[in-house]
């Protein structure tokens, strides 16, 4: 099962798009001066292999109640910290900790 939709910080569906992991990733390699634009792609992949294994568990674990299982931003999130720390990227997975936390208090300012 491939992700194609995920729930964003609002709870509204959005398509999921894997360019915007990677551009995440990205920009923390960058404030750290470590990486660039592949070693973001290959941190992603292994990001969207655990989103695919983890949330085809749960689809098949639901399909009998035929509801809609889709990954959260903050789960996703948490997926990009945990890969960057498995692949020796800890200042990378500091720095996107600090833009993630950023991030969120911006997005809960536009909700109230």
């Amino acid at each position: 099962m491939q992700i194609t939709t995920l729930i964003k910080r609002n709870n509204t569906l959005e398509d999921f798009d894997v360019k915007k992991i990677i551009f995440t990733i990205h920009k923390a390699m960058i404030a750290k001066g470590i990486g660039n634009t592949k070693d973001a792609e290959k941190v992603s992949n292994i990001v969207l292999a655990k989103l695919n294994r983890n949330f085809s568990e749960k689809w098949h674990k639901n399909t009998a109640s035929n509801e809609q299982i889709y990954p959260n931003v903050e789960e996703i999130q948490d997926i990009v910290e945990e890969s960057l720390m498995e692949s020796g990227y800890h200042d990378v997975a500091k720095a996107y900790i600090i833009y993630r936390q950023k991030h969120d208090v911006a997005s809960k300012k536009r909700l109230v």
